[in-house]
């Protein structure tokens, strides 16, 4: 399959997305990190601080298809994925657990997608400060 017909409208339309802004509401956030130019494991461990690890669950979002062809014809490892691109997570907002339903709800209320897609734990001695597990 090449690229364009992977993507239906095309490369363009994959690869430029526009923003979201955040919406007012009841939840206080913790943190946010722009997930592009070194993707979720870079990116996500800039807001916290250095005592946790962000645990990101990979099977807590849908992977879009350009990201499987990339892999694909790149010959890249799952890890060398999640350094690299966002993989579809274009930001990560950190809330309380206690937070997540109503900022998921807020935040699909406003347009936009949202999903959980992991937690946030005391790091392991000499662990790295995010991961992502299967």
């Amino acid at each position: 399959m090449t690229f364009p017909r992977l993507l239906g409208a095309g490369a363009a339309a994959a690869v430029v997305r526009p923003a979201f802004s955040l919406p007012a509401g009841p939840v206080t956030h913790q943190g946010l990190a722009h997930s592009t130019g070194g993707g979720l494991v870079l990116n996500v461990p800039r807001m916290l601080p250095d005592l946790l690890q962000a645990r990101i669950s990979r099977a807590r979002w849908p992977r879009a298809p350009i990201f499987e062809w990339l892999q694909e014809h790149g010959q890249l490892s799952d890890d060398e994925m999640h350094r690299v691109f966002n993989v579809g997570i274009g930001m990560v907002l950190a809330v309380a657990a206690s937070d997540v339903q109503a900022t998921v709800a807020s935040m699909t209320e406003a347009g936009e997608t949202a999903y959980e897609i992991g937690d946030v734990i005391v790091r392991p001695d000499g662990a790295p400060h995010a991961i992502v597990v299967a």
